[in-house]
């Protein structure tokens, strides 16, 4: 679920950024209202400030934890189309690199895809 909502902050604020709107005041007010959970605040954060160093979860670890979520959900015959798409974006940011990213840089891959100019930061700070 953490990984799908890191999915969803990328594109939303990928969005955000493309129609030349501010990405941190648009989180505020998301986190402010209805998603105000702590993956949103403080992952939503990172990919608002293009910040993906490996402070948390990298690329490889969440990669296989949605991989068993996924075999777990098939020996259940449960379709999971949206961790599906994550599993394909983890796979797409480890083969450009990032496998020592943070899994906030999911954000980082939405925003490449959306053919927006990233700042990729990787260093702490």
């Amino acid at each position: 679920m953490t990984a799908t909502a890191l999915e969803m902050l990328g594109e939303v604020l990928s969005l955000v950024r493309k129609r030349g709107l501010d990405a941190e005041m648009f989180l505020d007010i998301l986190t402010s209202t209805m998603f105000g959970g702590r993956v949103h605040k403080i992952y939503g954060a990172k990919i608002a400030a293009q910040r993906y160093v490996a402070s948390g979860f990298i690329f490889p670890l969440a990669l296989k934890d949605v991989r068993l979520a996924l075999a777990e959900a098939e020996a259940a015959s449960v379709p999971m189309p949206s961790v599906s798409v994550v599993r394909d974006r983890l796979i797409t940011g480890i083969a450009r690199g990032y496998a020592n990213l943070d899994w906030s840089a999911l954000g980082l891959v939405a925003a490449q895809e959306a053919g927006l100019a990233t700042n990729i930061e990787t260093k702490q700070t």
